[in-house]
């Protein structure tokens, strides 16, 4: 299969390098100078929910591959919304 156009890459299964499914792709962000992923939207599944609020933006630094079975991410994605998540509840609390 060649190179996949945005269509295909919206509705992937998104999971991290250890296999922890965190969602599926519901948006696919393109830089308007390089024509190529600058990040994904994902829409977390029941797993990621629990540590998130709203959707998951991944950008292409934290993404390992895309192909038609699905978009490997970089463990740390999770961890580090989870913590920024934190970090924005103590600043509203000051």
């Amino acid at each position: 299969m060649g190179l996949l156009s945005e269509q295909d890459i919206i509705g992937l299964r998104v999971i991290t390098k250890m296999g922890t499914h965190i969602g599926k792709v519901l948006h696919v962000v393109i830089d308007a100078d390089t024509l190529e992923i600058a990040k994904i939207e994902v829409r977390p599944s029941n797993l990621a929910k629990a540590l998130v609020r709203g959707a998951l933006m991944i950008p292409r630094s934290s993404i390992i591959s895309i192909d038609k079975d699905g978009v490997i991410v970089q463990d740390a994605v999770i961890v580090a919304k989870e913590q920024a998540t934190v970090s924005s509840a103590v600043a509203a609390m000051d």
